[in-house]
């Protein structure tokens, strides 16, 4: 992956409010979550770039979900939870 921003409305409701992401996210991007919907991240990601939260809540539920970058949280929340757990 290159480069992503995902803005997320939680007052549009549906997948704005909350959206979970099962996939797996490769590359050398950095993801940045703005906007007040929370999003989970589920997969074995290997992303490079990072992970910024400058709004709402990003939420992880794999040993994995950030991939190998740095995590910057700016004012925000960040949730690690492991299934099973």
């Amino acid at each position: 992956m290159s480069d992503i921003t995902v803005t997320m409305d939680a007052s549009k409701g549906g997948f704005n409010a909350l959206d979970r992401w099962r996939n797996d996210i490769s590359g050398t991007g950095k993801l940045t979550k703005k906007g007040s919907g929370d999003l989970i991240l589920q997969g074995n990601n290997t992303y490079s770039g990072g992970t910024q939260i400058d709004e709402g809540t990003l939420e992880g539920d794999s040993g994995s979900a950030f991939g190998s970058g740095d995590v910057a949280i700016n004012g925000e929340r960040l949730s690690r939870m492991f299934p099973g757990r």
